[in-house]
């Protein structure tokens, strides 16, 4: 719907603990403006513990404070909730979907880390919701709906209908294990949005927001950017836009205000419309992000919440804080050759009996402090469900993967040693691949390889993977392979091994 400016409001500036955008001043003086404010979530993450952070039982006052300032507010997640930390991710994202059934949630959009689980799971974790599951984009191969998700949900607040569309970026198709999407694909969000917009009108929808799993960001300068963006300029009939990755958002675009709240439910979105009843339009609208790690409100955590949530701490509790092993100094994430990855890689590589395995840096979510290490670290650190995959592998493909290691940058391996020169031409940046003897890759010889779910299908750029029809899912999770190793040795190893070789000059 088109935005009006209405000439003779008065200024009103909206205060923020944050930052805030204002597109025009909302009054509280007309009887025929009803203001609609819309608050939001986003890559929550399984973060239900505060451990540090923000946790569901402080978020879940802060949102509860402000319903009771207006009973009305629309309460909404954009996606990527349920995965990421063990006590969400061993209930199958449960604690999640009891929090926003308490907390009041009107809808939840489903994220990529949503498809870690099968879309056959995922209807099955969604039945205990009180709430919609949305994914307008998401269909079959056939062009049908997807089935586990709906495209929209409508709502009522304050006698005004509200429909909200869920949507993902397509560019997350490459980020999901191809064993979620099997028959599955993502059309384009904007062209999604605006093919929903009219049946919403026509079903009498006087606002619509935008939920949406899609990337923006805000510059140092302050201007905002990204596919959010994009979206908010390709769908100029949204009323409201809501995105999710993590980071910043609050701005006000070609008259829409659009937000996206950081992550793990440390910031609110909050969207604010006033709405013209008489003439049936939006007519002025604000944006800003809320403060919720630091408390400025001094609200503390919500005791129903962390009553709930302490019931599944406390089933973890016993098995995930026992000490399973040690490690003697940090393990930091990083590029190139790294401790923290050897370990992991060499752990698939036994679990399998292969002779080499990698796995993509992407998937290790939490460096390992130096000290015992318990099931609950495992699970930082390999927080999805990821299994480990095996094939047999010509040298001539193995050589054109580390090629492309070469070029896209090098992944944790284990079994091999290869080194490569960047400022070489693209095809011949690998200058040496041997076995951990030195006994060199032969193009014409079989190895036994090792990866896990997410990578094997040629994802994050390393297509040659792809290209190998023959692996085999162990259905061992990649984690547990990890617990294993390090109830078996006891100390993780820490010393490099020269795996990794840059010799760019």
């Amino acid at each position: 719907m088109k935005k009006y400016l209405r000439t003779l409001m008065v200024l009103l500036l909206l205060v923020s603990t944050a930052f805030m955008a204002v597109a025009q001043p909302i009054t509280e003086q007309n009887p025929q403006i009803v203001q609609l404010d819309i608050y939001s979530t986003n890559a929550l993450h399984g973060r239900v513990e505060a451990d540090g952070g923000a946790g569901i039982a402080l978020l879940g006052s802060y949102i509860k404070h402000f319903r009771n300032q207006n009973p009305q507010m629309i309460m909404l997640d954009a996606g990527n909730a349920l995965q990421g930390t063990a006590v969400s991710t061993t209930f199958d994202g449960k604690p999640v979907i009891e929090f926003f059934n308490m907390a009041g949630y009107d809808a939840f959009n489903m994220g990529n880390h949503e498809l870690d689980w099968k879309p056959a799971d995922l209807a099955r974790i969604m039945k205990d919701a009180t709430f919609p599951f949305l994914g307008a984009n998401v269909i079959t191969r056939d062009g049908k709906p997807a089935g586990f998700t709906q495209p929209y949900t409508i709502i009522k607040r304050d006698g005004l209908s509200i429909g909200i569309i869920g949507l993902i970026d397509p560019s997350h198709y490459n980020s999901i294990a191809s064993s979620s999407l099997e028959g599955l694909a993502f059309m384009n969000a904007a062209l999604t949005a605006n093919h929903y917009i009219p049946e919403l009108r026509a079903r009498g929808v006087d606002v619509v927001i935008l939920l949406a799993m899609v990337p923006g960001w805000t510059d140092a300068d302050g201007t905002a950017s990204g596919n959010l963006i994009d979206l908010a300029h390709a769908v100029p009939d949204a009323d409201a836009i809501v995105g999710s990755l993590h980071n910043e958002v609050a701005t006000i675009v070609d008259g829409t205000p659009v937000v996206l709240a950081w992550r793990y439910g440390e910031k609110l979105g909050h969207i604010t419309l006033a709405y013209d009843t008489a003439n049936r339009r939006v007519v002025s609208s604000s944006a800003e992000l809320i403060d919720v790690i630091n408390d400025p409100l001094k609200l503390g955590p919500d005791s129903a919440i962390a009553a709930m949530l302490d019931g599944y701490v406390q089933l973890l509790k016993e098995a995930n804080t026992k000490v399973i092993g040690q490690v003697d100094k940090d393990l930091i994430r990083g590029s190139g050759e790294t401790a923290i990855g050897n370990w992991i890689v060499d752990a698939m590589n036994e679990s399998a009996h292969s002779q080499i395995a990698f796995t993509n840096p992407g998937g290790i979510r939490a460096d390992l402090k130096a000290g015992p290490i318990t099931g609950n670290d495992i699970y930082e650190v390999c927080p999805f469900p990821n299994t480990i995959c095996t094939t047999t592998m010509q040298g001539e493909q193995l050589l054109r993967f580390l090629e492309q290691c070469a070029t896209i940058g090098p992944i944790p391996i284990s079994g091999l040693k290869f080194g490569f020169d960047k400022s070489r031409s693209e095809g011949s940046r690998l200058v040496f691949a041997t076995l951990m003897d030195g006994t060199p890759i032969q193009k014409d010889a079989l190895y036994a390889v090792t990866t896990n779910s997410f990578l094997k299908d040629g994802k994050d750029g390393y297509t040659v993977l792809g290209e190998n029809t023959g692996w085999v899912d162990t259905s061992v999770l990649m984690r547990d392979a990890m617990t294993q190793y390090v109830q078996k040795y006891g100390t993780i190893r820490t010393a490099l091994d020269g795996r990794i070789v840059d010799l760019t000059k």
